[in-house]
């Protein structure tokens, strides 16, 4: 039997096919829109949860939703680690920090400026470590996702790259270690190198004649792609005393700090 369109049974038959399809619907919409959810990330080191171990913040609190890069399967943070004298910091130094977190997709970096560099104990005079800590803080105040952190100002005796993995390595981070070509070849004569190995990934960026794929063996390593920006802390520290400029070498309000305070000059 055939029912028309006004038929009551028809309507019904309609009203359920209908009603499924947009039940259907609706939880496939639900199902896209409900939220991903983000893993909390976990407790912040010791090193780092003292606010007394770091004096330029930028960038947090960060999630994994607000770095466009990540979205895989591991979802722990990716911390870079750029030690140095930064006596003083340059622009160079700069663009490196800002190239390694785009191109190491890092949740942070830390910027250490160091305490007493074992390799530099003697071989000239080294501003102070007030002074240094400060132009690092304006020197990478424009770079989101950096901290520039004064951990091994505040450590006793020696300065080793090792005890600052150390102390910042959990099993919530994965550590990268920035460094030169020249001084990454050198690695295997650091303190305690094969737990340095196990701590964190190499990241090289490359320093005019030396090779890019100098890394000792038993090191994971990747090199960053940098333009070529020939600066050096030595040679802004000659240039001073002589009376030579040191503007577009030097962030400009690391070429203020350094001109009100006197650094560099005649000894």
């Amino acid at each position: 039997m055939f029912l028309s369109a006004g038929c009551p049974n028809q309507r019904t038959s309609r009203q359920k096919v209908y009603g499924a399809l947009a039940l259907r619907r609706k939880k496939r919409r639900d199902l896209f829109a409900a939220p991903l959810c983000t893993p909390t990330f976990g407790a912040r080191t010791a090193a780092l949860q003292d606010s007394s171990t770091r004096t330029h913040r930028r960038g947090f609190p960060l999630s994994t939703d607000s770095w466009p890069y990540r979205g895989g399967v591991d979802k722990r943070r990716r911390v870079g680690v750029f030690g140095g004298t930064f006596d003083p910091p340059h622009v160079a130094h700069v663009v490196l920090v800002a190239s390694a977190v785009h191109q190491l997709r890092l949740d942070e970096l830390i910027v250490t400026v160091a305490g007493v560099p074992w390799q530099k104990v003697g071989t000239r005079s080294i501003s102070s470590a007030d002074d240094r800590l400060h132009m690092c803080e304006l020197a990478f105040a424009p770079v989101d996702h950096v901290t520039v952190s004064d951990m091994e100002l505040r450590r006793d005796g020696n300065s080793y790259t090792v005890d600052t993995l150390e102390a910042l390595q959990d099993d919530q981070t994965e550590l990268f270690l920035l460094l030169g070509a020249d001084t990454a070849s050198g690695l295997d004569t650091w303190h305690e190198p094969e737990r340095l190995a196990e701590l964190a990934s190499i990241a090289v960026f490359p320093r005019r004649g030396y090779a890019n794929d100098s890394v000792p063996n038993g090191f994971d390593s990747t090199l960053l792609e940098l333009p070529g920006l020939e600066v050096s802390s030595s040679d802004i520290r000659r240039r001073v005393p002589a009376g030579r400029p040191i503007d577009g070498l030097v962030p400009p309000t690391v070429v203020t700090y350094i001109a009100e305070n006197g650094l560099f000059g005649p000894e």
